[in-house]
């Protein structure tokens, strides 16, 4: 089977909180930063942004600190 790409509608999946194989994080799910300069810091993911090599997310971190691209092996739930 080869690599699945982010598409509409697998966007719009995993917007409506359906399951898409290989990604771990829900929208909105609370997060831990668990790698790069942000390690520590919790947030909550508020996009999908890529599925290849592995997901990448749009996390908010918390205390209104700005959003950044996370990829999946970076994050842990909070």
């Amino acid at each position: 089977m080869g690599a699945m790409t982010l598409d509409q509608a697998v966007l719009e999946r995993w917007m409506g909180g359906g399951q898409v194989p290989g990604v771990g994080f829900a929208l909105y799910e609370p997060v831990v930063i668990t790698a790069g300069g942000q390690a520590g810091s919790l947030g909550a993911v508020v996009a999908l942004v890529s599925l290849d090599p592995e997901p990448v997310y749009t996390v908010e971190i918390g205390g209104g600190r700005g959003d950044i691209h996370v990829p999946e092996s970076g994050l842990a739930e909070a």
